[in-house]
């Protein structure tokens, strides 16, 4: 399991899921895809299994340090504090 980022903020799309920002970092060394299976830890202690929908495109002047996704549209934005921690799992859940 590895570490990606802090959520800072999450927003919804309509019929789509949430998205949390800021993303996995451009400078992530390995590849990721949709589907890569996710941890996520909310700070009241709560675990989320989960897997990276799709990734979402933001026009920006300046390039962006991360890319934001999003998860399954059945994770609701509740769900998701600001301040939960997001992980990449190497292998599925046993």
């Amino acid at each position: 399991m590895q570490f990606l980022f802090e959520v800072e903020d999450v927003f919804s799309i309509t019929g789509q899921g949430c998205v949390l920002a800021p993303g996995v970092p451009q400078a992530f060394m390995r590849e990721l895809k949709n589907g890569a299976p996710l941890l996520i830890c909310t700070p009241q202690g709560e675990h989320i299994y989960t897997h990276i929908d799709f990734f979402v495109s933001v026009k920006k002047k300046q390039p962006l340090s991360h890319t934001p996704f999003s998860l399954p549209s059945m994770i609701k934005k509740e769900s998701i504090p600001a301040g939960s921690k997001v992980y990449l799992q190497d292998d599925e859940r046993k």
